[in-house]
């Protein structure tokens, strides 16, 4: 078997040296982890190379069958699915300093990021199904329930605003390209910390009423970027032949 050596930090994709603290809930998946890891060392005394931890955490008495380890092992990973956990206030304090290193010209800043809790999902629910009624009136449950849904995925949203300044000498293209790229570095910075996340437009995203509830007039919401952990396994979407899209300059002639 493979050797394993345990100690302050866990590589099992359940805690980790993160800066901040993980939730209680993980931390007590964790601690089941360890100890699960610990009990098969006793089938193979190879399997755990060194063990720092809590002394507590050993297990005493005979050691578990093959069989009682494997219901236990199902059992810890249906409860490490179900936790889900998304990032902690500190963790997300972070992704987002993260996401604002981008491109800027002229140092504008022409992006915001707004944070809409976790206790807020309900009236940002109603919001969406207020502004559904104003773009298809008549709507019915399936309609209700794709709102609903949207509003409610993810364990934490952040609204990316494009915000550019209109009167600067810098192009309101390049500001809103730097908005593009705040959204991107945000995904990109929730991935690092070891989250997923999903950059979301939609006709939220254009709707007048829901616009007003998070920009200010002349600024646009560039997407609802929501973070989190997958609820199931990840599929790789279909990509563009790189044969099709980069080419090689040819320079004019005269």
């Amino acid at each position: 078997m493979r050797r394993l050596t345990i100690g302050i930090c866990i590589a099992a994709g359940l805690i980790g040296c993160a800066p901040a603290a993980p939730r209680e809930d993980m931390n007590s998946i964790a601690e089941r982890y360890v100890k699960l890891v610990l009990k098969v060392g006793q089938h193979d005394k190879d399997f755990v190379d060194a063990y720092y931890g809590d002394p507590a955490w050993k297990p005493a008495g005979a050691a578990l069958s093959l069989t009682e380890l494997t219901g236990e092992a199902g059992l810890l990973r249906k409860q490490t699915s179900e936790a889900r956990p998304g990032p902690s206030d500190d963790e997300l304090r972070q992704i987002l300093e993260i996401a604002m290193r981008v491109p800027d010209h002229g140092k504008l800043a022409p992006w915001r990021f707004v944070i809409v809790r976790k206790d807020q999902r309900e009236q940002f629910a109603q919001l969406v199904r207020s502004a559904l009624q104003e773009e298809v009136p008549g709507a019915g449950h399936a309609h209700h329930e794709k709102a609903d849904q949207f509003a409610r995925q993810g364990e934490a949203l952040v609204v990316v605003l494009s915000t550019p300044v209109r009167e600067h000498k810098i192009p309101v293209w390049e500001q809103e390209l730097s908005a593009g790229a705040a959204a991107m570095s945000l995904l990109h910075a929730a991935h690092a910390f070891g989250y997923v996340g999903g950059w979301l437009t939609g006709w939220e995203a254009y709707s007048p009423k829901i616009t007003a509830a998070f920009a200010q007039p002349g600024e646009r919401i560039a997407g609802f970027v929501y973070l989190g952990s997958p609820g199931r396994e990840l599929e790789e979407r279909p990509r563009p032949d790189p044969a099709e899209i980069v080419r090689n300059w040819d320079p004019p002639s005269n």
